[in-house]
């Protein structure tokens, strides 16, 4: 069976549409930071259009560096240790990062600082309680979450 991290170099289209249509409910245009980016999937999906200006941070070098090749901005390190401005960002996304977080407060802090007033963080987390984790598993398919 694939590893968990594994599951995230497979690129799904709709996922990252409906990722998008999501934060759209909410905020129409503006400045997305995508905080744990990996190789660039939703930051590519984003620089598809033209309401969107897309940001990334990643703590893997490999995958911000995959990212770079594809024209994408983004940066390696954390929210909390990469240089970026205050009350610049609109958006500011964390999908599956929340559960790798040592220091949510410092975090969570640090998203603040970075979102403009009124601004949006949106995020999810998996779930290997739910349903569809134990039909992956029985699959031996990789459960992204």
């Amino acid at each position: 069976m694939k590893s968990t991290e594994e599951a995230f170099l497979n690129y799904d289209d709709k996922q990252e549409e409906k990722r998008i249509h999501e934060i759209e409910r909410f905020k129409k245009r503006g400045r997305i930071l995508d905080v744990g980016a990996s190789s660039g999937f939703f930051l590519k999906k984003i620089k598809e259009r033209k309401n969107w200006v897309g940001y990334g941070i990643e703590y893997s070098k490999s995958g911000a560096k995959k990212a770079k090749k594809d024209g994408l901005s983004i940066r390696i390190g954390e929210i909390t240790n990469v240089s970026l401005p205050d009350n610049h960002f609109d958006v500011i996304t964390m999908h599956s990062v929340l559960e790798h977080i040592p220091d949510l407060n410092l975090t969570i802090n640090a998203v603040r600082k970075k979102l403009k007033r009124g601004g949006l963080l949106a995020f999810n987390v998996p779930n290997i309680s739910s349903f569809e984790f134990l039909v992956y598993r029985l699959l031996r398919k990789s459960f992204a979450g």
